[in-house]
């Protein structure tokens, strides 16, 4: 009759005894690091939704107005000029850069799902002052960085002073 598995014993198996423990064995402090996978990168904008071409253009108008409306306030702060950029006027400049946008497909994708438009004018508000400074100098009034003497002189031969007859 076959012996089943629970009637098997070690003497039945010719076991060796197990040996005597020895110096116990330094515990390994550092692990190998595990695999890691890169985190699934997951929209922000859509949580994995998939959005319609009339979605996505809607949220990058109103991504766009939403900056926009935000730099005009921060404009109208300092200089009122400002309010020539009216809430009308900003919508228009916000669907006419959508419909830019829109042309490409991949644009319009990448612009309603990553959030670049924010990069974007972070980028132009850290950008505009060294713009200023380089149209002062090297624009179509612009010194040059001569002394001022110079810029005076240059003044005076443009526009001559008128005389009395």
């Amino acid at each position: 009759m076959p012996r089943r598995k629970a009637d098997l014993v070690d003497a039945d198996l010719d076991f060796d005894a197990d040996p005597e423990p020895t110096a116990a064995r330094a515990r390994r402090t550092r692990r190998t690091p595990a695999k890691t996978t890169p985190p699934r990168v997951r929209s922000r904008a859509t949580s994995g939704r998939i959005l319609s071409k009339a979605a996505m253009q809607t949220k990058v108008r109103e991504e766009i107005e939403m900056y926009l409306s935000l730099a005009q306030g921060a404009w109208s702060l300092r200089d009122e000029c400002a309010e020539a950029a009216s809430p009308e006027r900003i919508a228009v400049i916000a669907d006419s850069l959508t419909a830019m946008i829109s042309r490409s497909d991949a644009l319009l994708e990448m612009a309603s799902k990553s959030g670049i438009i924010g990069e974007i004018v972070k980028l132009l508000t850290v950008m505009m002052p060294i713009a200023r400074a380089v149209w002062s100098a090297h624009g179509p009034s612009g010194s040059g960085h001569r002394p001022p003497e110079e810029v005076q002189r240059d003044w005076a031969h443009q526009y001559p002073a008128p005389t009395i007859a």
